[in-house]
Parts: structure tokens; C-alpha cells; sequence
């Protein structure tokens, strides 16, 4: 685990700054590391405003995919929106931002899942550049 930090809107700017100290140290710089924190940025604020007040933000990586899971304990995205997700507005005020919109443009994958309970989960997947020092691994090399 790279990063794990439960925030409110008191705590979202030093998350931000974790965020992209994490996508940095990860290899990610100029644009795709700004699309990464604004991606996971607009999650986080999604939780705060329509998910309880507060949430949980996991970084971790998975090969060359950056992985970001925000989960929130609010009432979950109602029955009538799930359809929408993540990348249509029904023009409504509870579906009106876009944060969605842009994980969903800056991102390779979105999930979104009702937790069990109450609250939602939203995974973000961002790729990685290869790094050059890694040794390769036996699928690269076209064995195994």
C-alpha cells in the first residue's frame, strides 16, 4: 500500500498533496500526473459532498497500473443514477459535477460499487510508464 488516509474537507488539500507526491514517486510527471490527482481529487470531493462528510483514500500499484480506491459510508448512489455512471449528467442537482466524468477521461478504468451497508466505493486505474530499470518478467520476454 502506497498511501492510505481517511480525510474530510478539512484534510482534502493535504491529500491532494499526498496524491501527487505518490504519482510522482511512481513515475508519473507533467500532464498524466495532473490528470491523476485531479482524477482522484474530484473522487475524494464527490465523497465529502454526496458520500457522509469524509472518506478513505487507498493508493497502491499493480504492476504499471496505478490503483486509487476511495470508499465513503454516505447513502450510496441512488437506484435511478446507476445507469448514468460514470460518464453521462442527467442535468439534475445530485448528478450535476463532473467529477465522474473526468475519472472517467483521464483514467484507463472506473469502478463505482454500492458498499454493503450503506456508503460507496470507487476504484480508479491509471497507467504507469515502464520503468526503464525494471528487470523484465517472464510474459514480457514472451515466456511463461
Amino acid at each position: 500500500m502506497l498511501y492510505d488516509e481517511q480525510f474530510d474537507r478539512s484534510s482534502l488539500v493535504a491529500v491532494r498533496k499526498s496524491v501527487t507526491a505518490c504519482g510522482a514517486a511512481q513515475g508519473l510527471e507533467h500532464m498524466p500526473l495532473t490528470w491523476f490527482t485531479l482524477a482522484t481529487h474530484e473522487i475524494a470531493l464527490n465523497a465529502v459532498h454526496h458520500g457522509g462528510g469524509r472518506g478513505r483514500l487507498q493508493l497502491w500499484r499493480a504492476g504499471n497500473v496505478l490503483h486509487c480506491l476511495v470508499s465513503d459510508d454516505g447513502p450510496g448512489i441512488p437506484d435511478r443514477y446507476l445507469s448514468l455512471r460514470p460518464h453521462r449528467s442527467s442535468g439534475d442537482a445530485w448528478n450535476s459535477g463532473h467529477g465522474l466524468w473526468l475519472a472517467g477521461r483521464f483514467c484507463s478504468h472506473v469502478q463505482i460499487t454500492d458498499r454493503p451497508g450503506g456508503g460507496t466505493n470507487v476504484r480508479l486505474e491509471f497507467p504507469l510508464p515502464a520503468c526503464p530499470n525494471s528487470p523484465a518478467r517472464p510474459n514480457d520476454l514472451g515466456q511463461g
